[in-house]
Parts: C-alpha cells; structure tokens; sequence
C-alpha cells in the first residue's frame, strides 16, 4: 500500500474510529489502526516538513512559495510514493463490517478506505 493511500484514508479512519461498533469489530480496527498510525504520522511530519522548507507562514498556514512549488511537488510525490509495509493477513485486511452495524461513512471515506475495510452483507 503506498503511504498516500494511507494518508488518504486517514480522515476516514478517525471518522470511523469515532463509531460505536459491536466489540469484537472495534477491537480489531484498534489493531489495525495502532498498526497503521506509525506510518501515516511519518506522512504528517514528512509533509509538514515540506511545507516549511518550501513555505511561509500565511495567517496561520504555511503557503508553497511560487518559485518554490515544483521542488514541492516532486518531494511530496516522492514522499506519497513511498510502499507501506503492511502484512493484510496479519492486520486482518480488509476488516469486514456487516451491513447492519450502524456505522456512518461516505462513499468518498468507502473510496478512500478501499483495501482496509469492506462492508458486507451477513449470512443468515
């Protein structure tokens, strides 16, 4: 999984961790998300790190300089190109929620969380 992926599905996650959800679900998310968090704060501060060296700080945000933006560009490609190591069979990937449990996502947070969760009807 590339690390933009990861960081893409980060506001899903968060969102989804605010669910209540039957236990045994929650708890392998928890796994997961522990497994997970390492590598997208190296995606946070690596791209924080950009945005200064790149930058100026603009009523509270930090601006890309014009002159300064295809250098951006390319190391933050560079960065989001950058292969997670993630062992799927090991995390449980995807978790799979049931239809029924009531949690509350987006089809854009569905996109974003594609390979880490899928949501499926149950068996009866």
């Amino acid at each position: 999984m590339k690390l933009k992926t990861l960081a893409g599905a980060y506001p899903a996650l968060t969102k989804l961790a605010s669910q209540d959800m039957p236990t045994i679900i929650l708890y392998r998310f928890s796994k997961i998300l522990e497994a997970l968090e390492p590598d997208i704060r190296f995606f946070m501060n690596q791209r924080g790190k950009l945005f200064e060296k790149y930058g100026t700080l603009e009523n509270g945000q930090y601006v890309v300089i014009e002159e300064n933006a295809q250098k951006f560009t390319d190391e933050l490609a560079e960065l989001e190109d950058i292969e997670v190591e993630t062992d799927c069979d090991k995390l449980g990937l995807p978790l799979v929620i049931p239809i029924s449990t009531d949690v509350k996502l987006s089809y854009v947070d569905l996109c974003f969380l594609e390979g880490i969760l899928k949501l499926e009807e149950q068996e009866e």
